[in-house]
């Protein structure tokens, strides 16, 4: 009983943990698409609003911060929300940009962020711009909801277990 219940509580937790990082990666999804939707490519430059819909890109340590950088691995364009985020980070990311077609999804223990990165590649005038668009996602709430559930699912089998004990035993 104790082996089918640790498996149990192994398989739920690792299933909840999965379903928070597939939540995260399509809300960054989400936000990239919504940062090409408000893109320009005017003559061979890319035109970005200062703003952008979500809020929480212009509010300082929202814990949401978007970063778009060119070929050369330079930032064209920053969120404001994005002035906190660490060099260190920022210069991996812009050196690690997956192939155009694809895109990573990776959670950054060290800095406590999810990181999405999208390479773009748009033609202009006949050329090819390329872009790599990177959305940061503070890990915090997924962190704290994660743990909140181990603690709430370890609880719960335990207790489980220890009826089960105290049953076993009366019969």
């Amino acid at each position: 009983m104790p082996v089918i219940i640790l498996f149990a509580g192994a398989a739920l937790q690792r299933s909840f943990e999965n379903s928070l990082i597939t939540s995260e990666a399509s809300q960054a999804r989400l936000h990239t698409y919504a940062i090409l939707g408000s893109a320009e490519v005017i003559g061979n430059e890319l035109i970005l609003p200062r703003r952008l819909q979500e809020p929480r890109f212009s509010q300082l340590q929202s814990g949401l911060s978007a970063l778009v950088f060119d070929q050369n691995a330079e930032i064209k364009w920053r969120s404001e929300s994005s002035a906190l985020i660490d060099e260190a980070l920022i210069k991996r990311i812009s050196q690690s940009p997956p192939e155009p077609g694809t895109s990573s999804f990776n959670h950054q223990l060290s800095y406590q962020q999810f990181v999405y990165l999208y390479p773009v590649v748009w033609e202009s005038e006949g050329q090819e711009l390329r872009y790599l668009i990177s959305i940061l996602h503070s890990d915090r709430s997924a962190m704290e909801a994660l743990t909140t559930f181990q603690t709430q699912l370890w609880g719960w089998l335990g207790a489980l277990y220890l009826v089960a004990l105290i049953v076993q035993y009366w019969i």
